[in-house]
């Protein structure tokens, strides 16, 4: 009994040995990939910061106003053959009988309407260009079934096009309508509280990096008479939308004979309805634009 006792207590104690050393080794080997690993994720950290580039973020685009037109009276030949102006509002084209319709707020705004246009030069990553932009007013009705309660809106209709394009301004024929389609690579409406909102998103989405696949092309039409002192202008695009150029802030496209003066041609257009004002203010607003082409060629 004694020698079957004392033999196991050996074996127990043999045992717990192995098992300690066995342990021993387990945590040698645990220690010894736990330093390996510290020094390999050392190693890479090293490596990263070395290697990595510094973020930098993208200059925002620099817009400068060239040159505005903040002033002109709207002319439109009524259905009844009568002229009647408003100033910066070409008013709806209506009958005699139809003129109470003018205090109602869409009509109020007229065939088309302008708080200014502007010339702004743009910079953006190296590549110079030109802004022209159309601030205007629309607006709805929060209650359309019943006509009620009308929500003003102010609009910014902005266009990016190359320096070169200005050149297609720089002459205008005496006494005619001169038709200028200006080539621009992008478009952007924006509605917003203000003006100066409105500038600010287009000064982040409008640009080289938005061309479009599409032409999107700027009718400006220009009626200069030097010895009148009077300049006649229209501004719209190409961007039709129904019967009207939506896009180019028109709000209706009057028919005459048949046909909508908006896409009929210049000439018939001009003997409906246009923009007026002095010959020398219209002559200024684009003669300062028309510096940066100078600048440009002398480049």
């Amino acid at each position: 009994m004694l020698l079957i006792s004392l033999s196991l207590r050996i074996n127990l104690d043999l045992f717990f040995l192995h098992t300690e050393s066995s342990f021993m080794k387990i945590a040698g080997v645990f220690r010894f990939n736990c330093a390996l690993l510290m020094l390999t994720l050392s190693s890479l950290s090293i490596s990263n910061s070395t290697q990595a580039q510094d973020r930098v973020n993208r200059a925002p685009m620099e817009m400068k106003q060239i040159s505005n037109l903040n002033d002109a009276v709207g002319w439109v030949q009524n259905k009844a053959g009568q002229w009647e102006s408003k100033k910066k509002t070409i008013p709806w084209r209506l009958n005699e009988d139809q003129k109470i319709l003018h205090t109602v707020p869409e009509y109020a705004l007229g065939i088309d309407n302008f708080d200014e246009y502007a010339f702004y030069f743009a910079t953006y990553e190296g590549k110079q260009f030109v802004i022209f932009a159309k601030h205007f007013m629309e607006g709805s009705y929060y209650y359309p079934n019943i006509r009620k309660d009308w929500l003003p809106k102010y609009v910014t209709d902005a266009y990016a096009f190359n320096i070169e394009e200005l050149s297609k301004l720089s002459k205008l024929n005496d006494g005619e309508v001169n038709h200028i389609a200006i080539d621009a690579f992008d478009f952007q409406r924006v509605m917003y509280s203000s003006k100066a909102a409105e500038l600010a998103v287009i000064a982040k989405t409008i640009g080289p990096l938005n061309q479009k696949p599409e032409k999107i092309r700027l009718y400006i039409d220009v009626q200069p008479f030097s010895e009148k002192k009077i300049t006649r202008f229209q501004i719209y695009n190409d961007d039709k939308s129904g019967n009207a150029f939506h896009y180019g802030g028109i709000r209706d496209n009057p028919y005459v004979d048949s046909k909508p003066l908006y896409g009929s041609g210049f000439a018939k257009l001009f003997e409906y309805c246009y923009y007026e004002l002095g010959y020398d203010e219209f002559t200024r607003f684009l003669q300062t634009t028309l510096k940066l082409l100078a600048t440009k060629e002398t480049n």
